[in-house]
């Protein structure tokens, strides 16, 4: 205290204002962080009625709807709704079976030509795959029976044809319109045949397979996801054969057409 009293009033003044400096400017800063803590920067697009209800800083215009929960978002209700993709309805192995009219044309040298007409019936098997753009394409074979015979004569001479059976191999390629399938078929067929010619004195028999194309087109339609019915036209043509006999040798020609409905079952 005696040290104290020794101080004139100026060296005293000189010694307190340092600390009175650092007083001012303490009180000064604590009251501008208290006025910014009081009177916050009043942002857009983090607070108000245009602030995300998810909290996000996101930019534009937010919708005022509530956010999906999460009990809504587990049962589907008010999940994004886009383009969904169809099943691949046409995929798979097929088998089935099938029935309808053929009728032929065949020449024979020298005689008039022969009108072969009858019903046949058999079955088929086939795969298909089918794209996302909705394009079936596919391989099929099948096996038709039947034994339709008709005669034309020319003088003496008479020549009897007889169909017993015929098959082929087709690839087929169509476009769906969800169960309806639009589709052209093409490939290779084989026929059985059997040719009789005789001119009273002397007759011969030739039983011969011949082969040849198959073109056509169809539609088919799919009543349950396994079962489909069928509609194909289809025209088939032979190689030319030649047949030799006590009459001489002649040459065998032949087309055909077929209209035939069929049902089939699909393995999918």
């Amino acid at each position: 205290m005696t040290a104290f009293a020794r101080r004139s009033p100026a060296s005293l003044a000189l010694w307190l204002a340092p600390l009175a400096s650092a007083t001012v400017f303490s009180s000064v800063a604590f009251a501008q962080s208290s006025s910014s803590r009081a009177q916050p920067y009043a942002d857009p697009y983090r607070s108000g009625s245009t602030r995300p209800l998810d909290g996000s800083p996101r930019s534009g215009v937010y919708s005022t709807k509530p956010a999906p929960s999460y009990e809504t978002t587990r049962r589907g209700v008010g999940a994004p709704v886009g383009p969904r993709e169809l099943p691949a309805i046409w995929s798979g192995l097929y088998v089935g079976v099938q029935g309808g009219y053929r009728w032929s044309n065949t020449e024979v040298t020298g005689v008039p030509a022969i009108s072969t007409k009858g019903f046949q019936g058999g079955g088929h098997i086939g795969y298909n795959f089918q794209t996302s753009s909705n394009l079936v394409l596919g391989l099929e074979t099948d096996l038709m029976l039947g034994g339709a015979t008709s005669s034309s004569t020319n003088g003496a001479t008479t020549a009897t044809m007889r169909d017993t059976w015929n098959s082929s191999v087709r690839a087929r390629a169509g476009y769906a319109f969800g169960p309806a399938l639009l589709y052209g078929t093409g490939g290779i067929a084989i026929a059985g045949q059997d040719l009789t010619l005789s001119n009273g004195a002397a007759s011969a028999n030739f039983s011969d397979m011949r082969l040849g194309y198959v073109v056509g087109a169809g539609v088919e339609y799919k009543f349950t996801p396994q079962i489909s019915g069928r509609i194909e036209g289809l025209h088939y043509g032979y190689r030319d054969s030649s047949v030799s006999w006590a009459a001489g040798s002649q040459v065998v020609k032949q087309d055909s057409n077929v209209l035939r409905g069929g049902l089939s079952f699909q393995f999918n």
